[in-house]
């Protein structure tokens, strides 16, 4: 019987996989909070509301897929929708 031993493993080619990984996730955690970021820079009154929201539309989003995004979508225009004065 033979014995299969692994592949020796480049470091470089772990920290490359390793930050490349980080980056896909800072990107997608950013595009995924891009409502709660647009109404904090855009100093919404309701951009709590919004933050709220954008956590509670992840649960429909990882659960329900669509109606998540949909969710998503929406906070996406309540966003960029201008504050009432009244």
């Amino acid at each position: 019987m033979e014995l299969i031993l692994p592949r020796e493993v480049d470091i470089m080619d772990v920290i490359f996989n390793f930050l490349l990984t980080v980056a896909a996730l800072v990107v997608s955690v950013g595009l995924y909070f891009l409502p709660t970021i647009i109404a904090l820079v855009r100093k919404k009154r309701s951009s709590g509301a919004i933050m709220v929201f954008n956590l509670i539309v992840f649960g429909f989003l990882m659960t329900l897929g669509l109606i998540g995004s949909i969710g998503w979508i929406i906070l996406i225009i309540w966003s960029l929708l201008p504050d009432k004065e009244f």
